[in-house]
């Protein structure tokens, strides 16, 4: 890399940077989103029987086969702008919010699915499984964090979008540097949230926590 490329990077990366903070908050969301309605799913499949527990069961597999990036297309062009709701009061629906509902799509089915998998595992006191929820839990992150630059395909302005905005503007010369450059952001915030993970899983508390809840519902180990 030349010096004026390096100069070229430099100046931009603010611009970049604020696009990637687009990238976390759409992660974060779509993350945050699926794992309580996953969440939910699983519990019903735990705890009911018959129809409740057969519809809980196909969401999980609809959202757990469900392409993301079909499922980010149809929110952001059928979810409309705005709704107007009582006294003239609107709720706007911007792309960014668009995007993150569409894709907590895989992380609805996957949190649903980790979830039973690791309560049958806690079923049978076998908690070294059961923990294994979390690493497995962190690469559904981690897939969902690189998703988010495909927002960049409903209108998002996050760091993709921004890094062709740069390449569109001065030329393809920049094209190889910035691309690596914007892919370094994902690189090392991705190896940074996975250490961070890794160092919460082998808490004392978080390893405490299989044994705390057998002590607290026994009826459901038997």
């Amino acid at each position: 890399m030349d010096k004026s490329t390096f100069d070229f990077i430099l100046t931009w990366t603010p611009y970049l940077l604020e696009g990637f903070i687009w990238n976390l908050i759409i992660a974060v969301m779509a993350v945050a989103l699926g794992s309580c309605i996953g969440f939910y799913l699983a519990y019903l499949r735990i705890t009911k029987i018959g129809r409740t527990k057969r519809i809980a069961d196909f969401i999980s597999k609809f959202f757990r086969n469900i392409p993301t990036l079909a499922f980010m297309f149809y929110a952001a062009f059928v979810i409309p702008k705005e709704i107007t709701l009582w006294d003239g009061f609107v709720v706007q629906f911007p792309y960014w919010i668009k995007a993150s509902i569409g894709l907590s799509a895989s992380s609805i089915g996957f949190t649903s699915q980790s979830m039973m998998v690791a309560f049958l595992a806690w079923k049978k006191k076998d908690y070294k499984s059961t923990l294994l929820f979390f690493p497995t839990w962190s690469n559904s992150f981690i897939i969902t964090f690189v998703a988010s630059s495909t927002a960049s395909l409903v209108g998002v302005s996050e760091i993709v979008s921004r890094a062709n905005f740069l390449i569109a503007a001065t030329g393809t010369h920049v094209m190889i540097p910035v691309y690596i450059y914007s892919g370094l952001f994902f690189v090392i915030s991705s190896l940074f949230i996975m250490e961070l993970i890794k160092r919460f899983k082998n808490t004392p508390f978080i390893e405490g926590i299989p044994e705390k809840l057998a002590m607290k519902y026994p009826q459901f180990q038997t």
